[in-house]
Order: structure tokens, then C-alpha cells, then sequence
């Protein structure tokens, strides 16, 4: 009988004479941090209705081993090798086989615990260095260009990529969630903006997320959040959403007379002056004001 590892790196034992060096051993500092917060053990048990019958390798260490191979410069399944060639620092390390399961498992619609298992181990994370000032996330689609015509690597701004959608969290600058995309995939696309921000909000430590589910009571807000975005976030129906959420938000768009003229329809007590990036001084070389009416949709300049 079988039992899988449910870590992603051995122990190792670390002495400074030089001798016995092993190749990318700083790798296996992330693989143990991954152990350490519980995300391996969290994406094991989140993986476990699938639908694949793991019979040797734990799906959560597959997980984890992809994300360090991939922090270690690998950009294909192939580049797994590395780790497999280093058993005694990771273990036992998946086929290429078995990793493209897993990979082709994350995207099961029904599968989602992955955001509540990256909730847990960010809750312990975060519980040791806490996120200093008010809480900031940054929407932003990114064309990554590929070198060739691979699949679903469409067209878009005369070349060949992809346009994955994300979302970073400006205070702790680690990303919150993202949504792979076809290349011409459009910037503005409002559905995939809300599912992702229902994916995120899934993602964040129960008192982070407290307070912004839709027609939630705003008194049950622990944690304010600023949702920031330039004009591919400019929608009445994503705007809207935020506002029911019980976000602030801060969206980027060109100013047109009619919009010009919405915002001298809201009274003066509704301002909130800029401040400079992480909530300090206020602005003082240009005058920006934000406003948290649907109808404005955003921030004016």
C-alpha cells in the first residue's frame, strides 16, 4: 500500500565546507515555504474531487513542484525535469504526465476549493506580517508575446500572445488571482473582471473577504478595499458590482462632456481628496478627486 508524500522538499541539512553542493537548492526554500503555510496540504485536499485517482504522487505536491519550477525559469511542463534530476532535495517529483493532469484538473469548474485553500495558507501568511496600510488591488490585463503560433495564442496587436487578466495586491505585492486568456481576448471583457473578482475575494484570509459579497451590510466591514483599474475596468455593470461589494474604487477613463457633467451633479460632501500611493500626504501638483458614485464610474482628472 502506497502512501503519498505530503511534502514537497526533504529536509535538508545545510554545513559551510563546501563539499556535497546541490544545484538549486535555494528552490527548495519556496517548496518548504509552501509546506510550511499549509498550501501544499490545502491544495491536496482541495484537489481531492477532481475526478483523478492519484495512485504515487500527491496532487498538492504536483502543484507545488510546478510553482517552483516555474519560479526557478521554467516556462513548459518539460522544465520539471530539473527537480526530478534532485530527488534527494524534492522527493519523488511527477512525470510530465502527471503534471499536465493536475494542471488540466485546477481548470474543473466545479473545483472551487483551490481559492479557499489559497485563503488558508495566506491567512497564516499574513497573520505573521500583516498588510500595512489600506488595503489596494490592482486589476490589469498584460500581453505576454510567444515566440511562435502555439494554441490559443491569437492574434493581438500584430503579434501572437496571450492576455491573461490578474489581480495584484499593491500592499504586499504578491498576486491575488488570475484568468488565462486567448491573446485576443478583450481588455475590458466585464464578465471575466467579475469572476475574478469573485475568485479573489475567496482567495483573501474570511476577515479580508468580510463584508464584500454582493448586497452585503457595509457595517460588516473589517478590512476597507480600494479596487483600482484603468479603462478596461470602466463598466457600469463592474462598477456596480463594486459598489454593491461595498469596495472602493478608483477607475481610470477618458473624461467625455457627458461625464464631465455627471460629475458636477455630485455635491461637494462627496469628495474625498487624493492621496499620494499608500495613503499619505495628499496630492498637491495635480487636483484629483475621487468619487464613489456609479455614476461617475471612478476617478475624474
Amino acid at each position: 500500500m502506497k502512501v503519498h508524500r505530503s511534502r514537497s522538499v526533504r529536509r535538508a541539512k545545510v554545513i559551510p565546507d563546501g563539499k556535497n553542493l546541490v544545484s538549486h537548492a535555494g528552490a527548495a526554500l519556496l517548496a518548504e515555504l509552501a509546506d510550511r503555510t499549509g498550501l501544499t496540504e490545502a491544495m491536496s485536499v482541495a484537489m481531492s474531487d477532481c475526478g483523478i485517482s492519484w495512485h504515487t504522487h500527491d496532487p498538492g505536491v504536483v502543484l507545488t513542484h510546478l510553482a517552483v519550477a516555474i519560479a526557478d525559469g521554467a516556462d513548459c511542463l518539460a522544465d520539471i525535469a530539473a527537480l526530478r534530476e534532485q530527488e534527494d532535495l524534492f522527493g519523488p517529483v511527477a512525470s510530465v504526465a502527471t503534471a499536465w493532469r493536475a494542471v488540466h484538473a485546477t481548470a474543473v469548474f466545479k473545483l472551487r476549493a483551490i481559492p479557499l485553500a489559497l485563503a488558508q495558507a495566506r491567512a497564516r501568511v499574513w497573520a505573521a506580517n500583516p498588510p500595512v496600510g489600506p488595503m489596494i488591488w490592482d486589476f490589469d490585463s498584460t500581453l505576454v508575446n510567444v515566440s511562435s503560433e502555439k494554441e490559443d495564442a491569437a492574434t493581438y496587436k500584430r503579434g501572437f500572445g496571450f492576455n491573461p487578466l490578474a489581480v495584484w495586491c499593491d500592499n504586499t505585492n504578491e498576486p491575488l488571482g488570475a484568468m488565462l486568456r486567448p491573446g485576443n481576448a478583450a481588455p475590458g471583457n466585464t464578465d471575466d473582471h467579475l469572476e475574478l473578482l469573485e475568485q479573489v475575494v475567496r482567495a483573501v484570509p474570511p476577515e479580508y473577504a468580510l463584508g464584500h459579497e454582493e448586497d452585503d451590510d457595509p457595517a460588516l466591514v473589517v478590512h476597507p478595499i480600494l479596487v483600482r483599474a484603468d479603462s478596461a475596468g470602466a463598466s457600469q455593470r463592474f462598477v456596480q458590482s463594486l459598489t454593491d461589494a461595498n469596495f472602493d474604487y478608483s477607475i481610470g477613463f477618458p473624461i467625455s462632456g457627458s461625464v464631465r457633467d455627471a460629475l458636477l451633479l455630485a455635491q461637494e460632501e462627496d469628495w474625498v481628496r487624493a492621496t499620494e500611493l499608500g495613503g499619505g500626504d495628499p496630492r498637491r501638483r495635480r487636483s484629483h478627486r475621487t468619487h464613489r458614485d456609479h455614476r461617475a464610474q471612478g476617478m475624474a482628472r
